[in-house]
């Protein structure tokens, strides 16, 4: 393993993009557990993904998600079909789902 160095060819002709002009970061929001619920209260709440929800297959399991009331304020944390979340500090750092 000392002198493994994995090597991706990457042909010349191929267009370079960086990483921001591919896709949009957004940071997570930081929900205070004590405003979560184990159930939705009424029609305001929505499910929050933690960390703790990503599998190791990189797939959202919310079966045991906890649920806080939805604002406006709120709107740009909402995921959506499409997006990837990753965890970007911390011991769970990479950890991956789509």
């Amino acid at each position: 393993l000392d002198h493994y160095r994995p090597h991706i060819p990457i042909h010349p002709d191929w267009p370079m993009a960086t990483l921001n002009d591919a896709a949009d970061f957004i940071s997570g929001f930081a929900f205070k557990s004590t405003d979560m619920t184990a159930t939705p209260l009424d029609s305001t709440c929505r499910a929050v993904v933690k960390i703790g929800n990503v599998g190791r297959d990189g797939r959202l399991d919310i079966d045991d998600a906890q649920f806080h009331s939805y604002t406006d304020d709120l709107r740009r944390f909402a995921l959506h079909v499409g997006d990837i979340v990753m965890a970007m500090t911390g011991a769970t750092v990479g950890k991956v789902a789509s």
